[in-house]
């Protein structure tokens, strides 16, 4: 069984957009395979075309999808971190999920 990095390679992220679960993202690849990341998150896309993921970074509070072009998506669990460029925002309010460019 391949772990979560490998399964992702040679993949493309086609888009990331708010899920309907409490404080996620979702990230939809190009096979339509998809996943999603829980609690409140913030997400860097560097470029705006479909990239193929070439491979993955993991830490306790971020993942990179390394993509060609030297493009990546970084997904982060901590808000401040990468707020000078930050491209969305997710949370829940009073008047539910909420997503904030």
């Amino acid at each position: 069984m391949k772990i979560f990095s490998d399964r992702l390679i040679g993949k493309s992220v086609e888009k990331i957009e708010a899920a309907e679960l409490h404080d996620s993202i979702f990230v939809v690849l190009s096979d339509r395979s998809a996943f999603t990341v829980y609690t409140e998150v913030s997400a860097t896309l560097s470029c705006y075309q479909a990239q193929q993921i070439e491979r993955v970074t993991n830490a306790s509070d971020q993942i990179v999808l390394h993509l060609s072009g030297n493009a990546s998506v970084t997904i982060s669990t901590d808000r401040q971190r990468f707020s000078d460029v930050v491209e969305l925002f997710v949370y829940h309010d009073d008047d539910g999920y909420v997503v904030e460019n």
